[in-house]
């Protein structure tokens, strides 16, 4: 039985509560833990408003991440699939290729992204192919907010100074110290997929300008790099507020955004 993990905004294997269930289960019930990232086209294309939904520089960001993650995933003895379609069909088709299983993922809080996982759901259900969604990543869940989600104070101050003093941050999950899965499932996981360098939509390499004094490189590694640099080998972060409206020298602000 396959455990398929479809990473979406999600390209990290820590602090991963769906990779965390998959392996779980694996671990109790048997099977292999994969991943998946399927390359939609309907992310590349433009916007109502004729406007690219992922620019050159997001397109080389996004490529680098997956590259990071699917070597993160084969040092954990597992693999990273990387396919192109209709997300839908992709999953179904990799997990019927695969022998069978069940899908885990989470789940997102923007309308098209929803809107994307209810049409997986009924395309998985059509197909008899179970799923299992996590909520959103988050630094508090619903339940611990001290009033209701409809009731969220409109300015960030107020909202941050309840929360604080009622709620506490969870401790991230640990990433595995290894991911089951089977050496002949690998094997044909491995010739699932397509090479990243074959992918057209991911892989643009947009010039730098010279005047840049600092360069996002997609990844977990170069952001977990990001915060150890920021947080505690410069201690930037004791200047933040003297210097996080300077935004042109590399320690001017966090620059954490891109990776969160």
């Amino acid at each position: 039985m396959t455990h398929l993990v479809w990473f979406r905004n999600d390209l990290r294997t820590h602090d991963h509560a769906a990779l965390h269930r998959a392996c779980q289960t694996a671990n109790k019930l048997g099977g292999s833990v994969l991943g998946i990232y399927v390359v939609d086209p309907v992310w590349f294309g433009e916007t109502r408003f004729g406007f690219p939904r992922c620019g050159d520089f997001r397109q080389r960001f996004l490529r680098e991440s997956l590259i990071d993650l699917a070597e993160r995933m084969n040092r954990l003895g597992s693999h990273l699939i990387i396919t192109h379609g209709d997300t839908g069909d992709c999953l179904a088709n990799n997990i019927e290729l695969l022998g069978g299983g069940k899908v885990f993922f989470h789940e997102e809080f923007g309308t098209e992204e929803r809107e994307l996982e209810l049409r997986v759901k009924i395309i998985l259900e059509a197909r008899g192919i179970e799923w299992s969604s996590k909520p959103p990543s988050a630094l508090y869940d619903l339940e611990q907010l001290p009033f209701p989600i409809d009731e969220i104070p409109e300015l960030f101050t107020t909202f941050r100074k309840q929360v604080e003093k009622r709620a506490e941050v969870a401790e991230p999950l640990a990433a595995p110290e290894s991911i089951p899965c089977a050496k002949a499932l690998l094997n044909k996981a491995q010739s699932a997929g397509v090479p990243l360098e074959s992918i057209a939509c991911i892989g643009g390499n947009p010039d730098m300008s010279p005047k840049q004094s600092f360069t996002f490189r997609g990844g977990d590694t170069a952001g977990l790099g990001r915060l150890s640099q920021y947080l505690w080998e410069t201690d930037a972060v004791a200047t933040y507020f003297d210097t996080r409206n300077g935004m042109l020298r590399d320690l001017d602000s966090t620059k954490f955004s891109p990776w969160l």
